[in-house]
């Protein structure tokens, strides 16, 4: 009887060094094969290192994101600039935040936020903040002036210096979203654009942990107009 049990304890630690893992790692595989050369942030003192996996069309695509002798790999992909890797923070002891950018240009710098559970590398969800923008904040655009409402407060602004031609039908949100990680939450800033070339304001949301702690959702909105009427 030990002779077989022996011989399945064996048999089961040649399969773990064959697929890189040992028990209390993260199971699969290919979330084990990372290569250590390919790592583009860190927090060593929390013990978390994020990698990527390959590289192509100026992206870097794939990261095994390890904490401690847990390893996994997600589908994320982020520019291929080092002054643009990715970063990554601690959110609330119990979170890993990991910031990729996914767009930079002229009037364009789009990042996405990942959350991680810390015990098991599962994703936590948040509500998209270009949905709750889309529910949450009204434009009017009657050129020269722009209005912006949420809720019960409104925001005016004119910007005469600029030809009517050149407005949007609509405010564009989508071109410039940035996002600010504390430690209990988290901030987004989206640009409110109201031509190709001209940035309003700010739409910033404040997300924080729900009360079961199962998702961070967005608790206050605000907006605000730039000091300059052009960005």
């Amino acid at each position: 009887m030990k002779k077989n049990i022996y011989h399945v304890l064996s048999i089961f630690m040649l399969c773990a060094v064959l697929v890189g893992f040992l028990p209390g790692d993260v199971v699969f595989a290919k979330e084990a094969a990372y290569n250590p050369k390919h790592i583009v942030a860190e927090i060593k003192k929390e013990d978390v290192h994020l990698y990527y996996d390959k590289k192509a069309d100026g992206m870097l695509q794939g990261f095994y994101l390890k904490s401690g002798n847990k390893t996994k790999y997600f589908d994320w992909s982020s520019i291929d600039q080092k002054a643009f890797y990715p970063e990554i923070k601690i959110l609330d002891s119990k979170y890993i935040a990991v910031i990729c950018t996914t767009g930079k240009g002229t009037g364009v710098n789009e990042e996405k936020l990942h959350i991680i559970n810390r015990s098991n590398l599962k994703t936590v969800a948040f509500d998209n903040p270009v949905d709750v923008v889309k529910s949450k904040v009204k434009f009017d655009i009657k050129a020269p002036k722009v209005s912006v409402k949420i809720d019960n407060k409104t925001w005016n602004g004119s910007f005469d210096d600029i030809d009517i031609s050149h407005f949007n039908k609509t405010v564009g949100y989508e071109s410039i979203i940035i996002y600010d990680v504390e430690n209990d939450g988290f901030t987004v800033r989206l640009s409110a654009q109201i031509t190709p070339a001209a940035f309003i304001g700010d739409i910033e949301i404040q997300y924080y942990l729900n009360e079961k702690k199962t998702a961070f959702v967005p608790k206050y909105i605000n907006f605000n107009f730039y000091k300059t009427e052009i960005k």
